[in-house]
């Protein structure tokens, strides 16, 4: 009987048929992790375009915003100027309270700001922000983003101004005659103090929203406009 010792050699495989085997697979898998990494930062890209169309539309509805809510500040300068020129006179004539009457309705009115926070809100609560790769425009969010705190946040000192002047109106002004026009107001007080401190309050308000409320909604239209042309640059 013949015997072949050596017959079943043939099954083997040398070391370089492994090493080919090797890195093709090698090759396979790095080409497939390129491929998928290439089509996340493909699918995060899209996702930073959308968020910044959405934020420069949010910028635009601002803008308005802040336009509205700069005539209307303004309003409430005009009105109170009006209302201490009056006061500040040692008499009054009907027509002066007439006029004291009629400014105000309008003097003491909320101006608070509201914000589109829609991109906002998603761009904080979702970690989106690391998608901003354009370091300019990640730079003008923040900055427009703290500059809108400090808007909100001298708008609620305004507001509390603004209702404790409301409650000193409260013993000064008689509602009835609002719903009059022609019938001559009378003012409530008791003693000029009463006007004196009105005038007061009304002042403070007055420097409140022009030297400060009014710089702060100018400096944040600044920056919007800014961030919009920033955004519509790089995206």
């Amino acid at each position: 009987m013949e015997l072949h010792p050596h017959s079943h050699s043939h099954g083997k495989k040398n070391w370089k048929q492994h090493f080919w085997e090797f890195f093709m697979l090698f090759l396979a898998v790095t080409l497939g992790f390129f491929v998928e990494n290439q089509r996340e930062h493909y699918i995060e890209h899209q996702r930073e375009k959308l968020y910044m169309k959405a934020m420069v539309d949010d910028l635009k509805k601002d803008t308005v915003m802040l336009t509205n809510i700069m005539s209307r500040t303004q309003t409430v300068i005009d009105n109170i100027d009006t209302a201490l020129t009056i006061l500040e006179k040692q008499k009054r004539s009907n027509d002066d309270i007439t006029i004291l009457y009629r400014v105000n309705l309008k003097l003491l009115s909320n101006i608070s700001p509201s914000f589109t926070d829609r991109t906002t809100v998603q761009l904080k609560n979702a970690g989106a922000m690391r998608l901003i790769r354009n370091e300019t425009s990640v730079n003008g969010i923040i900055d427009y983003w703290s500059q809108g705190e400090l808007v909100k946040a001298i708008s609620e000192n305004f507001e509390e101004y603004r209702m404790n002047a409301r409650e000193a109106s409260y013993s000064i002004f008689d509602q009835r005659f609002f719903n009059k026009p022609s019938v001559v107001p009378q003012l409530m007080i008791k003693h000029e103090a009463q006007l004196t401190e009105f005038a007061n309050r009304l002042s403070h308000i007055r420097n409140l929203a022009d030297n400060r409320y009014m710089t702060a909604i100018i400096t944040q239209m600044d920056n919007a406009k800014k961030l919009i042309e920033t955004i519509n640059h790089n995206y």
